[in-house]
């Protein structure tokens, strides 16, 4: 088996055109749960996101994973612009986009394309039944004069 590329439902049902609504803060949820084990530099596409969305945060849940795997969080231009190694082997993993020292954190984040935002799993495989959530919240960047 080799390194795969895996969509969940938020993704698959695509953009949706109240996604860009100018002013207006939109969370997205995505979740996933593997159901069968992927290698390593696996990629689950958890979130879409549509072209000018800044993303204002990211609250992400993954469930304790067992030694020797990590994952980052980015997208198809940077696969860890958002978080870097996270490594939940130690029990579950609650982050949050604030500069704690985990966090590649970069304030509003502005996407010049529609994209994903993805959870790239490292180090050994993403375990069968393993649940990835995440929540995006952002806004509408470049639709409103004063932006």
């Amino acid at each position: 088996m080799s390194a795969v590329t895996v969509q969940s439902a938020a993704v698959a049902s695509g953009l949706r055109i109240e996604d860009r609504q100018a002013g207006v803060v939109h969370c997205r949820t995505g979740e996933y749960a593997a159901t069968a084990a992927l290698d390593a530099n696996s990629i689950v596409q958890m979130v879409p996101v549509p072209k000018y969305a800044q993303i204002l945060d990211i609250q992400l849940y993954i469930g304790d994973s067992g030694e020797g795997r990590t994952f980052d969080v980015g997208d198809g231009g940077l696969v860890d612009r958002f978080f870097d190694g996270l490594d939940p082997s130690g029990g579950p993993i609650r982050k949050s986009l604030v500069p704690d020292g985990d966090a590649a954190y970069i304030e509003n984040y502005e996407y010049t394309a529609d994209d994903t935002i993805d959870i790239k799993w490292l180090g050994d495989t993403l375990e069968n039944a393993q649940k990835l959530y995440m929540n995006v919240f952002y806004k509408m960047g470049d639709t409103i004069e004063d932006e």
